[in-house]
C-alpha cells in the first residue's frame, strides 16, 4: 500500500467486526514474525479443530451459506463432499 501500517488498520477492524460476531479466531496458516507482532500465536492442531466444530454449531452465523453447511456435515461424518 502507499500508508504505512494500513495492514494493522485492515487487522485491527477484522478483529472488531468478528468479536462482534462470536468470531474466536483468524485462521493465519502460516507463522510469521509480523504476525506474531500483531498477536498472533500458533494453537495445537486439535485446538484448532475443536474452535472449528464450536464454529459450526454456531447457529445465528449471518455468514452461514449453504457450502458452509455442507461442510459442517462433511466435517461431522453425516455427508461426503
Amino acid at each position: 500500500t502507499r500508508i504505512s501500517d494500513a495492514s494493522k488498520v485492515c487487522l485491527a477492524a477484522l478483529c472488531s467486526h468478528l468479536q462482534k460476531r462470536g468470531g474466536e479466531m483468524i485462521d493465519c496458516q502460516v507463522t510469521t514474525s509480523h504476525l506474531i507482532s500483531m498477536g498472533a500465536v500458533e494453537i495445537p492442531r486439535s485446538r484448532f479443530l475443536e474452535i472449528i466444530r464450536r464454529s459450526l454449531k454456531y447457529e445465528e452465523n449471518p455468514m452461514e451459506t449453504r457450502q458452509t453447511t455442507d461442510f459442517a456435515r462433511f466435517f461431522n461424518g453425516q455427508i461426503s463432499l
